[in-house]
């Protein structure tokens, strides 16, 4: 029952989530990972397991330790696995900081509104954790190209997103496996966690079903620049090793294809 539960959870997740190019890379995970410098967060890995260190992060974080910061917050969690959900960029304003606040009354209503139209069905089967953060400005957003992107999420909108990480495994997880999602700018969120949160953090990445990055690219290059990401999962016997997948934009010059819908 427990594996067949699992496994629909796989089957709905990669179908709602338009999996188009989903990745693995085969083979055991390397016994000592070479030193090594990621182009997106600029962190090290040394060749002594455990000595990687976060980049360090900007400014004073979010407070998650108050419930009006989440967008979704199980406390009393009914279902097998939780969704870890980053929504897509909803910030726009022309002329306007190239943040968000995170309490901006009008940025959290369009949060709300997305995830009833796209995640809620993602999220049926699971216990959904989704907080609020501070966000980039579409118009900021659509100057810059793949790479100047992904440097300037690594900001306030990292800080905010560690900081919701940090107290979703400490207080919520509670031991069960999990899923990533997101979408957009919830998706570059996404590739960056699983590019040094999840690195510092190898006793959370062994409980992770699957990565959904939708509208971010994510590819075997850069997978295979992150070894660690092939750590055995021991939640699923065929989850060897765990499925990261994404579904690149056409913004930014990322390459695209049309995505196979179930």
């Amino acid at each position: 029952m427990r594996k067949g539960f699992f496994k629909s959870v796989i089957a709905l997740m990669t179908g709602l989530m338009l999996a188009g190019c989903s990745i693995s890379i085969p083979g055991p995970m390397p016994e000592s990972v070479p030193t090594v410098q990621t182009e997106a967060t600029g962190a090290v890995q040394t060749e002594a397991a455990g000595e990687f260190q976060i980049r360090p992060l900007e400014g004073e974080p979010t407070d998650y330790t108050v419930d009006d910061n989440w967008m979704l917050l199980v406390k009393e969690p009914d279902k097998d696995v939780d969704l870890f959900y980053i929504y897509p960029t909803v910030y726009e304003k022309e002329g306007g900081p190239d943040l968000s606040d995170v309490d901006d009354p009008l940025v959290r209503t369009l949060a709300q509104l997305v995830y009833s139209k796209t995640g809620s069905a993602i999220g049926a089967p699971t216990n959904v954790y989704a907080p609020y953060y501070r966000q980039t400005n579409l118009c900021k957003a659509m100057e810059l190209s793949y790479d100047e992107y992904t440097e300037f999420n690594m900001g306030l909108q990292r800080t905010d997103i560690y900081a919701a990480l940090d107290e979703y495994f400490e207080k919520y997880n509670n031991g069960r496996p999990f899923i990533l999602a997101g979408h957009s700018q919830g998706s570059c969120l996404i590739k960056i966690i699983l590019g040094e949160y999840m690195q510092a953090h190898p006793q959370y990445l062994d409980r992770m079903i699957a990565a959904y990055a939708v509208g971010f690219a994510i590819t075997e290059d850069w997978l295979s620049e992150h070894p660690y990401l092939n750590t055995p999962s021991c939640i699923l016997p065929r989850a060897r090793p765990i499925p990261v997948s994404s579904f690149p934009g056409t913004r930014r010059g990322q390459a695209t294809r049309k995505p196979e819908i179930p």
